[in-house]
């Protein structure tokens, strides 16, 4: 039987991730049965063609400097990688393009791309947004200090939007044989709408032979990112599934930028597809 591959990209040369939040990233995807595959990129910078010198920037030395802190972090990675015991595959190489295209591009030659999370880290938050929008992979977004275990509890954040059943569509082969689907959808001011579209998705899913409980989201003055995650994680949802792009508030909440929403206040391992 396949098992999905996850990809996990990881640069050399700009933000370090730290040693737990790979960890916590690598076990989370083992705890849901997955392969894993780290690429550590190094961008490619040949020596430079100088006929004045390098004048008063040493260009040449700084080069020299560079790979060096790359083959050192390179190094740090396989460490933490290795050592973490997973049976996960390591692969390092260089590239002579950006990471937000290269990244995404090779994340399309497997099942979905796995990301460990720093809140404060941009060039991650970068990374995220452009393998969600550029992969055609979903990608999972695991918070520092996530419980490694099988997802036996499931959440789905539904607008009715293509983009939403392709999220739930690519979370539930992740989901436990006898496991538990939540289906959260966004309320309208003074409308049923909701609880009717949530009640319908979970009827669509009752019939494919799973568990399923659609509920309409609460208003509040809170983030609908942070009222999806508080109320998943009350119910005891493992993981929350999203669509990356749609046309009610979810878009407002994945789109509104690098420093908001789930990509600035992540609480809980999240799967987002485009």
């Amino acid at each position: 039987m396949h098992k999905p591959i996850a990809y996990m990209p990881l640069s050399t040369y700009v933000e370090a991730v730290s040693d737990a939040a790979i960890i916590d990233a690598l076990r989370f995807g083992a705890g849901l049965g997955l392969a894993l595959r780290v690429t550590a990129f190094a961008a490619d910078l040949p020596k430079p063609y100088a006929p004045m010198g390098d004048m008063a920037f040493d260009l040449s030395g700084w080069i020299d400097a560079a790979k060096a802190a790359c083959a050192a972090e390179t190094k740090r990675l396989r460490a933490v990688v290795t050592g973490a015991g997973l049976g996960a595959e390591f692969v390092y190489h260089t590239q002579m393009g950006a990471l937000m295209q290269t990244a995404p591009a090779e994340a399309r030659r497997y099942d979905l791309a796995l990301l460990p999370w720093q809140k404060d880290a941009v060039t991650m938050r970068e990374l995220a947004e452009a393998l969600i929008f550029g992969a055609g992979r979903p990608t999972l977004l695991v918070p520092l200090g996530a419980r490694p275990a099988p997802l036996t509890h499931l959440a789905i954040a539904w607008d009715g939007s293509a983009v939403a059943a392709r999220a739930f569509n690519d979370a539930l082969p992740l989901l436990e044989k006898g496991g538990q689907v939540l289906v959260l959808s966004a309320a309208t001011a003074g409308s049923a709408a909701a609880q009717e579209r949530a009640d319908a998705i979970s009827a669509a899913l009752k019939a494919r032979g799973y568990s399923a409980t659609g509920m309409a989201l609460p208003d509040s003055a809170a983030p609908l990112s942070d009222t999806l995650q508080d109320i998943a994680m009350a119910r005891g949802a493992g993981l929350l599934a999203m669509g990356g792009f749609g046309h009610s508030r979810l878009r407002d909440f994945v789109l509104g930028g690098a420093t908001t929403g789930i990509l600035a206040q992540l609480k809980m391992p999240a799967l987002l597809s485009h």
